[in-house]
């Protein structure tokens, strides 16, 4: 599944008093932002009722017709000492703050993940725009909140990661077959094919196609097609009207 990431590239909203180690003062999204994760230097949140810190980051630039399948934060996060404590993310998403589920944090570092299947600020599944920070209930800023931090909640690392779904993925791969393995994506509008069946053939057909499912694009064998009609497969994706024949000839 395709995926991007960001990491934090500033401090943002803060509650309570956070701070950095070894070295006191420093940019708190500086110590978090190391990827593979260095736990020497981190964050840490030290009022005894807790507080949260958000970080900004770089928007993300999913295409605008993928589908989003989840925002997920991974983080490591430890304490100071024996006694519990409590650690959650925080996203910012609509000028409202949302958080996963906390836990107590072991003293040694440790993995964290959270993930957000929909959109908090809607309650249903994220938009492109909305992920992309574009528009009403749009993600905006990502970071931890704590109700507990006696003792000394830290972090050492935070990252965010979209799971989403390509457009090729959700509907149709556009397909230029030349000669086998090929999967550079070419547009030829008008044309959407559903693949019925397979069989080895000598030689791939020179001409481009729109081929579905697209795990046709990992196959280095040729293959031969069943090809039906866009006129309603756009409406109804179980339409199994064949082109006429000879129709492959005149795709291009």
């Amino acid at each position: 599944m395709p995926t991007q990431t960001r990491q934090p590239t500033g401090d943002a909203d803060i509650s309570g008093t956070w701070d950095t180690a070894p070295t006191a003062g420093q940019p708190r999204w500086q110590q978090v932002d190391e990827d593979p994760f260095d736990d020497t230097d981190y964050a840490i949140g030290q009022t005894d009722a807790g507080g949260f810190q958000l970080f900004s980051f770089t928007a993300f630039s999913i295409g605008p017709d993928n589908t989003i399948s989840d925002l997920t934060v991974d983080y490591r996060s430890g304490k100071a000492g024996a006694p519990a404590a409590n650690l959650s993310a925080r996203i910012k998403v609509g000028g409202n703050y949302y958080d996963a589920d906390s836990h107590n944090p072991t003293q040694a570092f440790a993995a964290r993940t959270a993930t957000w299947t929909t959109n908090p600020d809607t309650g249903v599944a994220w938009t492109v725009n909305q992920i992309n920070g574009v528009g009403a209930n749009a993600l905006q800023q990502m970071g931890l909140n704590s109700t507990d931090s006696a003792p000394d909640v830290r972090c050492s690392f935070y990252k965010a990661t979209v799971n989403f779904v390509e457009v090729a993925d959700a509907l149709f791969m556009r397909l230029g077959i030349s000669q086998p393995p090929h999967t550079r994506p070419v547009a030829r509008p008008g044309f959407v094919f559903s693949l019925l069946e397979e069989a080895a053939i000598p030689a791939l057909p020179a001409t481009p196609m729109l081929l579905f499912p697209p795990h046709f694009a990992a196959r280095a064998a040729a293959t031969a097609y069943m090809l039906f009609r866009p006129s309603t497969f756009l409406d109804d994706p179980t339409s199994t009207e064949p082109l006429p024949a000879g129709a492959v000839a005149g795709m291009a």
